[in-house]
């Protein structure tokens, strides 16, 4: 009996077995070969994790390689809500971190998806206390922030990114195309708590930077620009300011100034009217600047010549029912001197000689009345009426530069256009686009838009404009040593109700280049509605002359001017001692070295030579003699600031 029960189960027991065996080869058929494939593919996702490679944006940097922005790391902040077991006191740590209202973090806790951001972009001091918050469930991502190492040097040209470090101004816009990265992924595995481990072989996609975009624009030109706009704007009481400094051989821009400054690192603290590039969107009356284009007209045309005489009216003339004034009374004056004069009456009159389809072409020819095409976004073409749509006044309007408007980047590639023997170049910001090993892929090239007037009409227009800043309304651009050619404008504002203009509104504006027989720098100043003085050879043509002067001071500066930069001639130095000095740039960028330096040894050298080091210097010299220094007082070797006046013997024969 016993044995029976005993054989019964052990029957029993192997049936079991079989049983169990015959399912567990059937799940195993199920598994491995029926589904295989998606067991394995949730094996996968169970213990392995796609992650992104986030790619850099590329640099944007100036002629000379310095960076104007970059790319920096910082951490953001985000959760799965559905994770979150006390919401209400992580709201609390992360308010108390970021200074920013409980609620708000309260409210992204409570989004039903399992994906939030919480805060993006995070300084990292600011990140680095997180870390003691003891915050399990919140998780920590490394993001690409946008800085600008020069904070607003350059901000409305620049322009800036959004949250996803997307161009949205400037030429983050405009070039985006080429700065812009391309993120990749990579597998990861992670263990059972779903923290990540060693990466899976090599990325199935690489994440690609962005290419670095260089410009033509010269840092150190920019942040004097910048400055001396800064200080006119305080010193006449002004509501704006804009300056460009440019090649007039290529149409580089070294060079695109406005203030009220703007600084990209700190987009949402700054007015959004200072986020607006003036010199490409301001459009404007340039006033007397535009009395070029009629000089220029009548002379290429041959009827006139510039010691023709003009008869000014005496200061008053009708027009079409109204009447035109001068600010000064003149007789009879010379086409030069109308321009030296800066006489309305007598631009209207050269602009009536030209006639006025004749005047229409080269208004257009000088690339008025449309976009300069430099590339960047928000490029104002200004305004300018057809011929079969003026008024029997706005002939003698539009010669005195009222009744039309154009951007101050208009108006300066205009001058380029005389500067450069007739040519209009087409004005350009970028100068080549490099990988981030330097790879050179693209290189900007001067383009010729058209020849406006002839070499002999360019050539004798910069000499009237040389005599406007010798001894005419621009004398206070004049820097002695330097030939510049140059021209005020004056431009009463529209009042607001649009009957007439406004006296006490004006924009005084000066445009000018030099060398003026060979020209390679030329800069634009216009200041919108100065309170303190309404003239524009008091107000822009002294800002033109700080810009200037101070960029010649920089040693690597291609320009010198005559007879060792500052035209020393020695037969009037013994007489009496002669006092040259440069003016101190004020912003550290822009200088050199910290202000103090090594007096360096002149002794043994021409004067002018001496006078030249000296200058560069930035070191005061008085002269006593001619001919070889023999004496110097400081020493050399000495420690000496910029300013110090260095005394300077010299006498004939020691050579």
């Amino acid at each position: 009996m016993k044995e029976r029960v005993y054989v019964a189960k052990l029957y029993l027991v192997g049936l079991i077995i079989v049983i169990v065996w015959l399912f567990l080869t059937n799940r195993l058929i199920h598994i491995q070969l029926l589904n295989g494939k998606t067991y394995l593919r949730k094996s996968k996702r169970q213990s392995e994790q796609r992650i992104s490679l986030r790619g850099k944006r590329g640099n944007i940097l100036d002629r000379n390689g310095v960076s104007l922005a970059v790319d920096i790391s910082t951490r953001s902040l985000a959760a799965n809500p559905m994770e979150i077991e006390h919401p209400a006191k992580v709201a609390a740590c992360l308010s108390t971190l970021t200074e920013k209202p409980e609620s708000l973090f309260l409210r992204r806790l409570k989004h039903k998806g399992s994906f939030v951001w919480l805060a993006r972009k995070l300084d990292w001091k600011i990140a680095r206390r997180l870390d003691s918050l003891n915050l399990t469930e919140i998780r920590e991502i490394e993001e690409a922030k946008r800085n600008y190492p020069l904070g607003s040097v350059a901000g409305q040209l620049i322009g800036g990114t959004d949250v996803d470090n997307r161009g949205i101004e400037g030429v983050e816009f405009a070039f985006d195309k080429y700065l812009r990265s391309t993120n990749g992924w990579a597998v990861s595995g992670v263990d059972a708590w779903g923290r990540k481990l060693s990466i899976f072989g090599n990325s199935p996609k690489g994440a690609r930077d962005g290419l670095n975009v260089v410009l033509t624009i010269d840092s150190r030109y920019q942040a004097i620009a910048e400055e001396e706009l800064e200080a006119a704007v305080r010193r006449f009481d002004a509501k704006a300011a804009t300056a460009l400094i440019m090649n007039p051989k290529t149409g580089e821009v070294l060079a695109m100034a406005s203030v009220p400054s703007y600084d990209p690192n700190h987009p949402a603290s700054c007015n959004p009217g200072n986020r607006k590039n003036r010199a490409i969107r301001d459009c404007f009356e340039p006033g007397s600047i535009f009395k070029v284009v009629a000089i220029s007209a009548v002379l290429e045309e041959g009827l006139r010549n510039p010691t023709d005489l003009i008869f000014c009216e005496n200061g008053k003339m009708k027009v079409a029912g109204g009447t035109i004034h001068d600010w000064h009374s003149y007789g009879w004056l010379t086409l030069k001197d109308v321009i030296k004069h800066s006489s309305n009456i007598g631009a209207i009159k050269i602009a009536q000689a030209v006639g006025e389809k004749r005047f229409y072409h080269y208004i257009r020819a000088f690339g008025f009345g449309t976009r300069t095409g430099i590339g960047l976004p928000g490029e104002a073409k200004g305004i300018v009426h057809h011929p079969s749509s003026w008024s029997k006044r706005s002939l003698a309007t539009i010669a005195i530069g009222q009744e039309i408007s154009a951007t101050p980047l208009q108006l300066a590639t205009a001058y380029c256009a005389i500067a450069n023997g007739g040519y209009l170049m087409k004005p350009y910001v970028l100068k080549a686009i490099s990988s981030k090993d330097g790879k050179l892929i693209k290189e900007q090239s001067p383009e010729v838009v058209r020849k406006v007037v002839s070499e002999k009409t360019a050539r004798t227009v910069t000499e009237i404009l040389c005599d406007v800043v010798e001894s005419g309304t621009g004398v206070e651009a004049k820097i002695e040593g330097f030939s510049i050619a140059g021209k005020t404008g004056t431009a009463q504002k529209s009042r607001q109700n649009g009957r007439g203009y406004d006296p006490q509104k004006v924009i005084c504006s000066f445009v000018g280049f030099l060398p003026a027989e060979e020209p390679q720098l030329l800069c634009l100043v216009s200041i919108d509605e100065p309170q303190k003085n309404h003239w524009a050879g008091q107000v822009a043509a002294p800002t033109f002359k700080r810009i200037i002067s101070r960029i010649l001071s920089l040693n690597d500066c291609p320009i010198r001017g005559k007879s060792a930069t500052l035209a020393v001639r020695t037969d009037s130095l013994i007489s009496s001692p002669l006092e040259m000095q440069t003016r101190n740039q004020s912003r550290a960028y822009a200088d050199h070295g910290d202000g103090g330096h090594l007096m360096p040894r002149v002794t043994g050298m021409s004067l002018r030579e001496a006078v030249d080091l000296l200058h560069r210097q930035r070191i005061k010299v008085k002269i006593v003699g001619t001919g070889v220094v023999r004496r110097q007082i400081p020493p050399a070797g000495v420690k000496v600031k910029a300013g110090t006046v260095c005394l300077i013997e010299a006498e004939n024969g020691l050579q």
